[in-house]
């Protein structure tokens, strides 16, 4: 029945949701969020004390500043679950009127780049309006994200056809890295986001936040394989439906010396620390009661 309801009805309430508007759709998210913030009390006890742990707030009162930003990340990560419904409408008016770019040249670098690419983002800020970003105006290049499966395939069908309207190619993670190669062999992009907690097996383990991480090592190693150039992208979001958009210099990973192991390790820990400082710029942004370090390295021996 519940599959049967997300196919029959979702495509029309979320007509119906645009057709409110950019401003209306964000607020309803930040309002959705403020309502998980009231009823997660677990996920906010975690919010609160990773910050606490990870960030340990310069205040005068950093348990109180601590629970603040804890609150505005739940806002903020309301609202990025309703940009998604969103997403099939950026387009060059969207971006034109509603995105600023902090970095045009290296975005335009980005664009224009010849070569296999991969870019990598966060659970931060719009997320979920990047598929729509680069479906838009990168129309020049075969473009992929890879996504984590939803265990019910309605949704997923839904999901996947939100973030692949504007022309970019959904990827569940599972065994992707195939299909993944074969896209970057033909000069394409490929997006992941790189900030999620992951398996023992498919980690490297690196400084993160005060802390050690378990680092996918998934999108390094595809990208030295195919010899592409990563680059960290960031949607942040502003007030009344707006956006700022930064990126940063890319690594090109043909270009590092070593061992592929070491080239590897390099990738990883260039997108890793271009999602912390991205975090530490806008802690409020990020998907704070996700338990980001709860896989750990297993204790050396004596």
């Amino acid at each position: 029945m519940f599959n049967w309801l997300i196919r029959t009805f979702s495509p029309g309430i979320e007509n119906s949701l645009r057709k409110l508007g950019v401003e209306r759709v964000c607020a309803l998210g930040s309002g959705f969020g403020i309502l998980l913030w009231l009823l997660l009390r677990s996920r906010r006890k975690y919010a609160v004390a990773a910050i606490l742990k990870h960030l340990e707030p310069d205040s005068a009162h950093p348990e109180q500043t601590a629970r603040e930003i804890a609150k505005a990340s739940f806002r903020h990560n309301g609202r990025s679950f309703a940009e998604l419904i969103l997403a099939p409408a950026v387009d060059h008016r969207f971006m034109r009127e509603r995105i600023e770019i902090v970095n045009p040249d290296i975005w335009e670098a980005l664009k224009n780049y010849p070569g296999p690419g991969v870019a990598v983002t966060a659970h931060l800020g719009a997320w979920e309006i990047l598929s729509g970003v680069m479906g838009t105006d990168i129309p020049n290049k075969d473009r992929a994200i890879v996504v984590r499966r939803q265990r019910n395939q309605a949704l997923y069908s839904r999901i996947e056809a939100l973030r692949s309207a504007t022309g970019s190619t959904v990827l569940a993670h599972k065994d992707v890295a195939p299909k993944v190669l074969r896209l970057l062999k033909k000069n394409g992009l490929v997006a992941f986001l790189v900030d999620h907690n992951t398996r023992f097996n498919d980690a490297v383990f690196l400084p993160f936040l005060k802390d050690i991480a378990a680092v996918n090592i998934g999108p390094a190693l595809l990208a030295v394989r195919a010899g592409a150039a990563i680059w960290p992208i960031f949607l942040i979001q502003e007030k009344d439906g707006r956006y700022r958009y930064y990126l940063e210099e890319p690594l090109f990973t043909a270009e590092l010396s070593g061992s592929r192991e070491e080239k590897v390790i390099a990738a990883a820990e260039f997108y890793t620390r271009a999602v912390e400082k991205y975090v530490r710029l806008f802690p409020e942004q990020w998907f704070w009661m996700h338990k980001r370090w709860k896989t750990r390295p297993q204790p050396k021996q004596a």
